[in-house]
């Protein structure tokens, strides 16, 4: 056999060049057509650009000219959009196609030629790999074009059947996920085609082949399923089950009530399935259920009831502090009843050390002995559920991670994102497309002076390999989890705004370049910026491995070491199969960096749409603080105000000691304008918490040092506080707009100008945060400001929070969705903590619309409320407020201790609405004083965000 002819197209090297092939698309041959050329075909690939093509002469490669195809027609690139990845299909005249980010186009042929746009398109776009469609019909007529939507392939999501009216592809005649799980398919496979044949369609899914068909036909209702059966599985989940009628029916209605009477169907399952889980419920709830069938002719008479309370909710379990023989524990609340308390040794036998009321939701745990402890928090409620918390691990003394010969035991590691522990080592990615993975020690390590080994290997994977890893000590949490791609797991994958994992250091290892940064690199970023490139003024360095004898493309497994002497920070790599070198060193203070003498150590890692396997190997961790002073004490707050009499009161204050274990104990210094301070007391090793008693109406700064035998420690943070007197109350007063804002900490992207308070200006990804300095009374209070949210970008976004937070009054949470206040999407990560947020949402990010309120607490998403959280979501529309609408909106807000009342009135046309929140605000920001003031955000879209003016008043 012999090539005949072909077709190139004029620009084949750029195609090549950007994997943009033509081949990525299969061609098609037209039935003859009534033309000058009669015999066509056509073809299109990854450029989206459509060929027609005689079959008779092809049209060669640059046959008429360098820049021309000797083609009958083309249509140009971006017409298929998102490219080719299939077959067209033809029916009737037309020719269909639907590319991988495409509606499904039809293009009717007419003399030989391709209208030059679509004649019908549908409204449904596809993912990758778009659709080959298939056709049915009766003869020419009655035709119908079948698709598949595989986007969900990568995750095992389900595939979705569409079909369309073939001579108007806006007409949807069906779809497989309209009907709940009647018709739901198994996991999605790329390159599936519905394959069409007497009445039926059949379909290939990752687990088994699905036939689509008609029903038999119903001459009556079907009988009403019967024992109904109800049982709590989890917090969140009720099990169903129930006995079908042998009526001839086409599915099963499932509905469900909070209250046995008012019922809302919540999903459809197939004829002859009989159980049901039902997930995404609230902890401790009653919920009633009943079930139809349904036919052709109609639902069955309801089932009998049935109810079920679903169990108590595990707690999320941390170790907030280590002290001299004492490590305290905090978790969520869940329970209704009590709380049981466990330790153990080993991490495997464990026994109970107290039980607290179910109002609690912390504890220190002591006296204790230098060592390595493991806790568990169970959880009961007043039905007799129980539900135990996460592991959490607490070393009392010094901490040292040593892994030194492989990872065989992780009981000291916690893996987040892509991370698992496989083969007795870490894998950051394994080679999945836009992966992101962190691994840290559990415990805090001292961060002052420290030696660290590992070693990695990078393989397999695309090629190239992409991304690369970091080295990350952070002060957050050994949850904390940045982007991937060139990201690594740390930061964003472009330098900008936005940040990653906050307080914090990493070393990157990098091998993809993303952003000028090059294919062999290391180099030091800090605060979560991206790990690409240095961003102005920022102090990160990059430093370009080419021509040092390392490479990090290679497979070669590589040993870093790292030295820091509270000053430099010392690094060099080896490749272990060619025994060369390469040392670099870093000026940086680590400890102001993270803000804190300790901190979580750990890898992150990323890829994108190419990939790696990364492997840490072995990696040990050792603090070298001989001859250091103690551990500064950080996190100084206070909690509490409580009045003595008329005119004074006692301020309660609380500290971490960051596990100082050569502490004698603290001094506890106190300044009347933040500048000057006095010793006031001072406590033993084993304390931290000091209440100064008193205190007479005004505003006052502490701070606290750690005492040592030979020399005492740095100085924790200042934390400052208002204190009143019963004659007159506490009040910020910006009635009149915020000309001169002194009182006020600007954050981020925030700033006073035009005498607002301007959260974000316009630009993207902005995060920006305005609070008091001093923290106020919050046991009760009245609230009143306006704000008005005008565009950057069309449709604007993304929306702001008014917030209450014990953390600081430079405190600023994560940009775009998360509001300057927490994450952009729901999950473990958290933004400001110990804190209540009341927001006004103008952008849908994760299904909470596009004009929302909602009450959300510590730090959590402002998106919508997870399933083991209180946190509260209000849809606006309807309600006559439409944040979008540019209008100024006062908000009235009010606390009674008990319940947190909202107004929100749109100044232009009057109109109102308001909520209520049931909130122990004290208990969620732990303590009855607090700093108060707004967070705003914006994502790739923006907004002007101003609080116009603002009054604040507590008694």
């Amino acid at each position: 056999m012999t090539v005949a002819d072909s077709f190139t197209p004029f620009n084949q090297a750029d195609l090549d060049r950007f994997d943009a092939d033509l081949g990525s698309g299969a061609v098609m041959l037209l039935p003859d057509q009534v033309a000058a050329r009669p015999h066509l075909m056509v073809a299109a690939g990854k450029e989206g650009k459509v060929y027609l093509m005689d079959r008779d002469n092809m049209g060669g490669y640059q046959r008429c000219g360098p820049t021309c195809d000797d083609v009958v027609q083309s249509l140009p690139g971006g017409t298929v959009r998102g490219g080719s990845y299939g077959t067209p299909a033809y029916f009737n005249g037309q020719v269909y196609y639907q590319g991988a980010g495409d509606v499904m186009k039809a293009f009717q042929v007419v003399n030989g030629l391709l209208s030059t746009a679509p004649v019908s398109q549908s409204n449904v776009a596809f993912g990758f790999t778009g659709s080959t469609p298939s056709i049915s019909a009766n003869g020419a007529s009655s035709a119908i074009v079948w698709a598949l939507q595989v986007n969900a392939f990568g995750t095992g999501g389900p595939a979705i059947l569409h079909a369309y009216d073939a001579t108007n592809l806006a007409i949807e005649l069906y779809a497989s996920n309209q009907t709940g799980l009647r018709d739901q398919l198994d996991g999605a496979v790329k390159f599936t085609t519905p394959t069409v044949a007497n009445g039926q369609v059949y379909l290939g899914t990752q687990t088994s082949v699905a036939v689509f068909g008609l029903f038999p036909v119903a001459s009556a209702p079907p009988g009403a399923p019967t024992n109904l059966a109800a049982t709590a599985v989890s917090s969140a989940q009720i099990g169903l089950s129930w006995t079908n009628s042998p009526d001839v029916a086409t599915g099963v209605k499932i509905f469900r009530s909070p209250d046995g009477t008012h019922f809302t169907q919540i999903n459809t399952v197939d004829r002859n399935t009989t159980s049901y889980t039902d997930s995404g419920l609230a902890p401790l709830t009653t919920y009633f259920y009943l079930v139809r069938a349904t036919s052709q002719a109609g639902d069955s008479p309801d089932s009998s009831l049935a109810s079920a309370t679903t169990l108590v909710a595990p707690p999320e379990l941390e170790v907030s502090d280590v002290a001299v023989a004492e490590v305290t524990l905090a978790w969520t609340r869940t329970a209704d009843d009590h709380y049981t308390v466990l330790q153990s040794t080993d991490g495997a036998n464990f026994s109970p050390v107290g039980t607290v009321d179910a109002t609690v939701t912390s504890v220190a745990v002591t006296p204790l002995a230098p060592g390595t402890y493991f806790y568990r928090v169970q959880a009961f409620s007043s039905q007799g559920s129980s539900a135990l918390s996460n592991t959490v691990r607490a070393t009392v003394g010094p901490v040292s991670v040593d892994h030194s010969a492989d990872f065989a035991s992780v009981q000291d590691l916690n893996a987040n994102g892509s991370v698992r522990f496989v083969e007795n080592l870490v894998r950051l990615t394994d080679g999945g497309g836009s992966e992101a993975g962190t691994v840290f020690a559990t415990d805090r390590a001292g961060v002052r002076g420290f030696r660290s080994r590992f070693t990695f290997r990078v393989h397999e994977g695309t090629t190239p390999r992409a991304d690369g890893f970091t080295l990350i000590i952070q002060s957050n949490s050994p949850t904390a989890l940045g982007p991937g791609g060139g990201g690594l797991g740390y930061g964003p994958d472009r330098p900008g705004p936005t940040r990653g994992i906050r307080n914090s250091v990493a070393i990157k290892f990098d091998f993809f370049d993303n952003a000028g940064e090059g294919t062999n690199s290391t180099g030091l970023f800090t605060d979560g910026r991206s790990p690409t490139v240095p961003e102005p003024g920022s102090g990160d360095v990059l430093v370009k491995l080419d021509g040092t004898g390392i490479d990090l493309t290679n497979q070669n497994p590589k040993q870093v070491d790292l030295a820091y002497d509270g000053t430099t920070l010392t690094e060099t790599i080896t490749d272990l199969f060619t025994n060369v070198s390469f040392s670099t060193a870093y000026r940086v203070d680590i400890r102001t960096m993270v803000g804190s003498d300790t901190a979580f150590v750990g890898f992150g890692g990323g890829s994108g749409g190419l990939t790696a396997i990364q492997d840490i190997l072995s990696w040990t961790y050792t603090e070298q603080e001989d001859n250091l002073p103690p551990r500064a004490p950080s996190d100084l707050r206070v909690v509490f105000l409580q009045p003595q009499d008329a005119t004074t009161s006692s301020a309660t204050l609380v500290w971490k000691s960051n596990n100082a274990y050569t502490a004698t104990g603290y001094s506890i210094e106190r300044s009347p304008d933040g500048t000057h301070f006095s010793p006031v007391g001072s406590v033993d090793a084993s304390t931290t918490s000091f209440t100064d008693t008193g205190l007479t109406r005004g505003t006052y700064s502490y701070r606290v040092q750690a005492l040592g035998s030979s020399a005492n420690s740095a100085v924790s943070n200042v934390d400052s506080v208002f204190v009143g007197d019963s004659t007159s109350a506490t009040v910020i007063d910006h009635s009149a707009g915020f000309a001169g804002a002194t009182d006020l900490a600007a954050n981020g992207s925030a700033s006073f100008v035009m005498n607002a308070a301007r959260l974000t200006n316009g630009g993207t990804g902005q995060a920006g945060s305005a609070f008091i300095r001093d923290r106020v009374g919050i046991a009760t209070f009245t609230n009143t400001f306006t704000f008005q949210i005008r565009p950057g970008s069309t449709p604007m976004a993304d929306g702001l929070t008014f917030t209450i937070q014990a953390v600081s009054p430079t405190a600023l949470g994560p940009a775009g969705g998360g509001l300057g206040y927490g994450p952009a999407r729901p999950g473990p990560a958290r933004g400001i903590r110990s804190s209540i947020a009341v927001k006004f949402d103008v952008f849908d990010n994760a299904g909470e619309g596009t004009n929302s309120t909602g009450l959300f607490t510590d730090g959590r998403s402002p998106t919508v409320p997870g399933s083991t959280s209180t946190d509260v979501l209000v849809n606006l529309d309807g309600s006559g407020i439409d944040l979008k609408s540019t209008d100024p909106f006062r908000v009235d807000m009010t606390y009674d201790g008990g319940t947190v009342s909202v107004t929100i009135t749109d100044t232009v046309t009057q109109a109102s609405v308001s909520q209520a929140y049931t909130i122990d605000l004290v208990s969620v920001v732990g303590g009855n004083v607090a700093y108060v003031g707004f967070t705003g955000g914006t994502g790739g879209l923006t907004a002007v965000q101003d609080i116009v003016n603002w009054t604040f008043r507590s008694p």
